[in-house]
């Protein structure tokens, strides 16, 4: 028989939406829905009507759903309602725990999804249904009774039976209501529901549908009672469990089962058939009662009995899993709190401490022991007290539901603590804050850095805004992303025409492109330069020099940035260009007294010999000697004039591939006579070493002025090397000596054991008339002029020098891959060859041309001799005969040298040009000389030195 009365579900929420979300979810169940939108019209509801199932809200208007349930719980008919929570507030572990203080049976997050709801709400109603089943079926025990008493006699023993059935169902119910585990249920229900169904044993187990096993969680039998976690067996012991799941109850033929020791067990309890009953919770089956005895089958109110059991079983082993839950939970919080590194505390209303972790304690400086019963105000620096109460305040009104502030604290040692704390309430049902549970984290060392930061950017902003130099920062696009008030002046735009904008505004619009395209190639490959001078025409037409520093600055999460310092250097370089032009004109004056001083000497050597040998006083015979202290004096002149053009780096070179062992082998000797017999000369000279390209004579020079330097260094005597070696200078060195480019070179060094120099003198000794002789003494060209033919022959010079220990001079002159020369000559001392051809020389100076001439004849060259280069010319279209060799002056008057090789050469295509000069190259350049493959002979020369030339230029296979 059915009950026709259909369920009643309270649903408590002050959210119409909410209300008509779960009457949408439970729409077709068939239950009576009731709507309340309050928790005191729940109550006004619960007045007039039982309920099987509530669903509340907790935040609402008026008393909130905690207090509600707890109101409902004191009237003794919902004291076992189900009741489920539903929120979207209240999702903490706390309000878990809470909610369940009061009963609930389930708590869900709104919004809930409509099919769990409806499968929860189901269950619960199909628990009801049974519960009232059973009182229906109490109900019609009674009428039964009554009719009992009416026939005394007949029905006497059914009525007793009956009595006993309702005290044992009564016995049964307050025994599961007051179970708290599955001993109390073994011990107070299930004997007694033995009794009621009189059977010989009853069981519950509870089911794993994972793995196919059962747990006999508890039993009541005839001889004893066994109290689980017991003995696990196969669920196939329980029947159909598909059917179960269904909530069908099965029955069981133990007959029918398998031999094994379960069966064996089950014979031994006298039980040969037994019923399976389902339990179902939540829509799962987590279980089942069975009982049993000898009967082969059992009555429908057996399987009723059971039914309700059963039921009533689901509930409160739900309820003891919440509980387990519960306490797990309360655990897992415990262990969070008393085991994590986060440093955590609970205090009172009053803001005392009630409860402290290790870490927070550690992070105070505090034993936890000292810590409890301080106040979180006397830890708070004075400073943030007001800020962490209006905090609090809001927290207590529920306005917020936490707060975090950032606030200093005072440790034990009176040390300030920087923190980050989170504060969250724990309140009562009422809604009433109880306690405060905060975490907090040191935040010291960010704070530090956060104000080193703050500094480091106000001391920039200082440097940035009054600098006197340009600031400028653009990111990769070219774009300008902030400039300097220096900046804005410097290029006469103001700000907001600058940033914002691509760099090259400040240019004319011609160069924008080229120059915007160029830039971001270089900061795309990071190469742009670290520093450089440039002239640059801004738009306004100024020209301007300008020394720019650029570096990359790359800033956490953002992309790098060229910060260039650009400072205006046009007053600074026309101010050095005055200086250098003062300097020259002082320079000029030095020069011309030490360039006096030597040419005098040199006159009085060259005039005294010349009167002598003209007078008639002095013998013949001596004639020779005083000719070679002339030519001597001549060639120390001409010395003195290459030394001059050197060190202006105007002299006209003629580089050949060269040999430095060879070299400075042939001048050993002369060099060894140079420095005397109280100095030793030492050579080590690398076997394999390369060439170099270089003029010999040049070279020549830059070996006979160091030497003669290290000598002077050397007043009393010591020790000269002269090494020769072969080196690869990398990028790291190149970087460390300014002159030097990275490369294959051949090093030349000239080291002494001398006087050495300090580091005033060594700073200068490559400038221009430095010396450190008395006045007069000489012209301090002799470094200045090594320092320019090096330079010239694309080579670096670098000193290495202290007081007291001797000079090194190491010259880099590159090498070329050439093969070394098959003799260990070199060009400057190949012997003088006699010669026949004709030879046509313009020369305007009459010394010059009648010198040039006699040197040819002597050597077997007919000469025809022209003063000027119009005659020349005329010489040249009368002459019948083959002319071999042109030899002109550069600068002559009417016709330059150049002009009449172009004629002569237009007569006579094969002769070939020999060009003579005294002027420095400028003005060889400006006369067109100066083009691959010309013949050129400085002035002066000696005899030898031009025969020679001479006979280069007519077997060489250049004709011009």
């Amino acid at each position: 028989m059915t009950n026709p009365l259909k369920p009643n579900v309270l649903v408590v929420d002050d959210s119409r939406t909410n209300r008509l979300a779960v009457e949408y979810a439970l729409a077709g169940l068939d239950i009576n829905l009731i709507k309340a939108e309050s928790g005191e019209d729940a109550l006004r509801h619960a007045r007039q009507r039982d309920f099987a199932l509530i669903l509340m809200d907790i935040v609402m208007g008026g008393i909130d759903g905690f207090e509600t349930g707890q109101l409902l719980r004191k009237d003794p008919r919902f004291e076992l309602t189900p009741l489920i929570y539903l929120t979207g507030s209240y999702q903490d572990d706390v309000s878990r725990a809470k909610a369940y203080s009061v009963g609930a049976v389930d708590f869900l997050l709104k919004p809930a999804d409509a099919d769990v709801l409806r499968a929860k709400v189901q269950v619960f109603v199909e628990l009801w249904k049974k519960s009232q089943e059973v009182k229906y079926q109490t109900a019609e025990l009674t009428r039964l009774h009554d009719e009992l008493e009416q026939r005394v006699v007949e029905r006497t023993a059914e009525l007793r039976k009956s009595e006993e059935r309702l005290r044992i169902l009564h016995q049964i119910d307050r025994a599961l209501i007051a179970a708290e585990g599955p001993e109390a249920i073994a011990a107070a229900a299930l004997p007694p529901l033995r009794q009621l169904l009189g059977v010989n044993r009853v069981v519950v187990n509870l089911f794993n549908l994972a793995t196919g096993e059962v747990e006999w969680l508890a039993a009541a039998g005839r001889r004893r009672v066994h109290v689980g976690p017991g003995v696990r067996y196969s669920i196939r012991l329980m029947g159909d469990v598909e059917a179960l799941q269904r909530g069908e109850p099965q029955l069981v033929d133990v007959n029918s089962l398998p031999p094994g020791p379960e069966v064996d067990a089950l014979f031994a309890s006298g039980v040969h058939t037994y019923a399976v009953i389902p339990m179902i919770a939540g829509g799962d089956l987590f279980g089942a009662l069975s009982f049993g005895g000898p009967s082969g089958s059992y009555s429908s109110d057996q399987i009723s009995i059971a039914q309700g059991a059963a039921a009533q079983f689901a509930i409160v082993l739900m309820q003891a899993r919440l509980h387990d839950r519960l306490k797990r939970q309360a655990r897992e919080f415990q262990s969070a709190f008393e085991d994590t590194n986060v440093p955590m505390g609970l205090t009172d209303i009053n803001h005392r401490f009630v409860r402290v972790n290790a870490a927070l304690a550690r992070m105070f400086g505090y034993s936890v022991e000292e810590l409890l019963g301080k106040s979180m105000p006397e830890l708070t620096h004075p400073d943030d007290l007001a800020e962490s109460f209006a905090q609090r305040e809001l927290l207590n009104a529920g306005k917020v539901p936490y707060f975090q502030i950032e606030k200093r604290y005072l440790r034990k040692d009176r040390q300030v603590l920087w923190a980050l704390a989170n504060v969250s309430v724990i309140r009562d049902a009422a809604g009433k804050p109880l306690q405060y549970i905060g975490q907090v984290q040191d935040i010291t060392e960010r704070k530090q850095a956060e104000e080193a930061l703050r500094q480091s950017e106000m001391q920039f902003r200082l440097v940035w805004e009054n600098s006197l130099d340009g600031m400028r920062l653009t990111d990769s696009h070219g774009m300008v992303r902030r400039v300097n008030d220096a900046f804005c002046r410097m290029v006469g735009m103001p700000r907001e025409a600058l940033e914002g904008h691509p760099f090259t505004l400040i240019y004319p619009e011609e160069q924008r492109a080229e120059l915007l395209a160029a830039f971001q190639k270089r900061f795309t490959a990071s190469t742009t330069e670290p520093y450089y001078t440039k002239e640059i025409v801004l738009r306004n037409g100024r020209k301007v020099h300008l020394e720019i520093s650029n570096s990359f600055l790359e800033m956490t999460g953002q992309p790098p940035q060229l910060l260039s310092i650009i400072r205006d250097v046009s007053d600074q370089i026309q101010m050095e260009a005055k200086l250098r032009q003062a300097q020259k004109l002082e320079a000029f004056g030095q020069l011309a007294g030490g360039v006096a001083h030597d040419f005098n000497n040199l006159l009085t050597i060259i005039t005294g010999y010349s009167e002598m040998i003209l007078s008639e006083t002095i013998p013949v015979d001596q004639h020779a000697g005083f000719i070679r202290e002339i030519r001597k004096a001549g060639n120390r002149a001409a010395s003195l004039t290459r030394q001059l053009l050197a060190f202006s780096r105007k002299q006209m070179l003629q580089p050949v591939e060269l040999d430095l062992n060879a070299l400075i082998s042939e001048a050993e000797k002369m060099l060894r006579r140079l420095i005397g017999e109280d100095i030793d000369l030492a050579t080590a000279l690398d076997p394999d070493l390369g060439q170099v390209k270089a003029d010999p004579g040049q070279i020549e020079q830059v070996i006979m002025n160091l030497v003669v330097n290290a000598r002077d260094a050397m007043p009393e005597g010591g020790h000269l090397t002269i090494e020769t070696r072969n080196v690869e200078l990398d990028q790291e060195y190149a970087r460390r000596h300014a002159e030097i480019k990275p490369g294959r070179f051949v090093m030349l060094a000239v080291a002494d054991s001398g006087c050495g120099m300090d580091e005033a003198i060594r700073a200068n000794i490559f400038e221009p008339f430095f010396t450190t002789k008395e006045v007069g003494k000489g012209t301090g060209l002799g470094l200045a002029t090594v320092h320019g033919i090096v330079k010239q022959s694309g080579g670096s010079i670098e000193v290495y020098s202290e007081v007291g220990r001797g000079t090194t001079f190491k010259i880099y002159l590159p090498r070329v891959n050439a093969s070394p020369p098959s003799s260990k000559s070199w060009p400057g001392l190949s012997p003088t060859l006699p010669g026949t051809e004709t030879i046509l020389l313009a020369e305007d100076e009459e010394g010059v041309r009648t010198t040039v001439q006699l040197a040819l004849e002597a050597h077997g060259y007919k000469v025809l001799s022209a003063r000027s280069g119009l005659e020349a010319l005329e010489l040249c279209r009368q002459h019948p005969e083959a002319i071999h060799l042109l030899m002109t002056d550069v600068v002559m008057p009417k016709m330059s040298g150049r002009q009449l090789a172009d004629q002569v050469v237009g007569l006579r295509p094969n002769i070939r040009v020999l060009y003579l000069s005294g002027y420095t190259d400028d003005a060889v350049v400006r006369h067109g000389v100066l083009e691959a493959g010309a013949a050129f002979l400085q002035k002066p020369f000696t005899p030898r030195a031009l025969t020679r030339k001479v006979r280069d230029t007519l077997d060489g296979s250049s004709a011009r």
